[in-house]
């Protein structure tokens, strides 16, 4: 067997010896949940999710008219109606500046909101997790609430990386009676 294959076994041996023993020392079950889904299930998150959409399209709107505008000033000085030192042009070019610089400004406004906003709103649905895992943990005597995160196998086999995408997952096996994300769902839709 090769070395870096060897260590990895190894590795999950001792992961799996660790999470065994602590579920052993625990008084209730312990019990996993996939928060992203169980989060991605919600209402809450649906929602949220809406919202932020129509925030987005409306948004995207308003920069569409600017676009507009600036497409229209742009066209009127292209048109070669006016003469290149006539007041009117001279007008003409610093109302495209003007409505440019807005243009820019309004997107990067545009993206820090929408970012912030997704920012407060995966905050919240995650308290909202976070609360519907305690209230059902206190109800059904559950010890340990761990996260289950899916494994996804690393577009590098070097031995490095497969040991490090293994080391970041916090449940390495878990029956499926353990898994209660849908529960967590159930709990998180009633709060």
């Amino acid at each position: 067997m090769s070395r870096p294959r060897t260590v990895m076994l190894m590795v999950g041996c001792v992961l799996s010896a660790l999470v065994l023993g602590f579920s052993r020392s625990a008084e209730g079950p312990v019990v996993v949940v996939d928060v992203v889904a169980a989060i991605q299930a919600s209402d809450a998150w649906s929602r949220e999710d809406a919202r932020l959409r129509e925030i987005g399209q409306k948004m995207q709107s308003d920069v569409q008219v600017m676009a507009d505008e600036i497409t229209t000033i742009r066209n009127d000085l292209q048109s070669g109606i006016l003469t290149p030192d006539s007041p009117e042009r001279v007008r003409l070019e610093e109302k495209l500046l003007e409505k440019a610089n807005a243009f820019r400004a309004q997107q990067r406004m545009m993206e820090l909101r929408i970012s912030s906003e997704n920012a407060r709103i995966l905050e919240e649905v995650h308290n909202l997790a976070q609360r519907a895992m305690a209230s059902l943990a206190a109800e059904r005597g559950w010890s340990v609430v761990l996260p289950r995160t899916p494994f996804a196998v690393p577009e590098s086999l070097d031995p490095n990386v497969v040991r490090d995408a293994i080391l970041k997952q916090s449940v390495l096996h878990a029956e499926p009676v353990a898994d209660v994300t849908s529960i967590v769902t159930s709990r998180m839709n009633e709060l």
